[in-house]
């Protein structure tokens, strides 16, 4: 039949078709052959309900530890609440403390340390004085009159348990009191209860009182 053409025309247009089919052919095989197909990695259902999901920072544990007192140390120990039996051995701590207090205003006095004009957590004893007898007022009830000014310590705690007097004593020259300590001495010390034997040397005319004090740490 295609040799029954004659027509150059006819020819021509034949040809540009077959050139254009070959050419779909051509791009449609070079489509397919530069195709490449990836498969997707198959997911958990775990994995799919937390895709996308913002993940929660973990919480962080921190072990605080108290910070230590560095006032207090590891050998401290209580303070003595009760006087020993009759024959215990004390220890002397200050011995024949001389203290002058004044009259004008009320004074507080640490006989641990020994300190006039204490603070009020560690005073042990005020002084006051007016128009009236100067009078020492202790903080503890633990007060007895002393037979002499030389009395010991373990007669001062005999006569404490066996004949106190009241805490608030009116002051007079040659007096001698036993009284026991809060322990609150110096802030570089120790807190240690101790026996006082206070001596009044002398009452002046304005009411200043002279004082010597000796004091002995009560054992456990």
């Amino acid at each position: 039949m295609l040799s029954k053409i004659r027509n150059p025309l006819v020819w021509a247009l034949l040809a540009t078709i077959v050139s254009g089919v070959s050419l779909v052919v051509a791009v449609l095989a070079y489509g397919r052959a530069g195709t490449t197909v990836v498969a997707e990695p198959q997911r958990t259902p775990a994995a799919a309900s937390t895709e996308g999901a913002t993940a929660e920072p973990q919480a962080t544990t921190v072990e605080v530890t108290p910070a230590q007192d560095v006032t207090a140390s590891a050998s401290e120990e209580p303070l003595v609440t009760t006087l020993p039996s009759p024959g215990a051995s004390y220890s002397l701590v200050r011995e024949d403390v001389q203290m002058r207090l004044v009259g004008g205003e009320t004074r507080y006095v640490d006989l641990d340390q020994p300190l006039v004009n204490a603070t009020n957590e560690a005073y042990d004893v005020s002084f006051r004085t007016g128009l009236a007898q100067p009078k020492l007022s202790f903080q503890l009830n633990d007060v007895a009159l002393g037979k002499s000014p030389t009395v010991t310590p373990d007669e001062c705690a005999q006569e404490i348990q066996l004949s106190p007097v009241d805490s608030e004593v009116e002051v007079s020259q040659d007096l001698v009191l036993c009284a026991v300590t809060n322990g609150l001495g110096a802030v570089n010390e120790p807190a240690r209860t101790k026996m006082a034997r206070i001596v009044v040397n002398s009452v002046t005319k304005d009411n200043a009182v002279n004082l010597t004090v000796t004091t002995w740490e009560i054992p456990r």
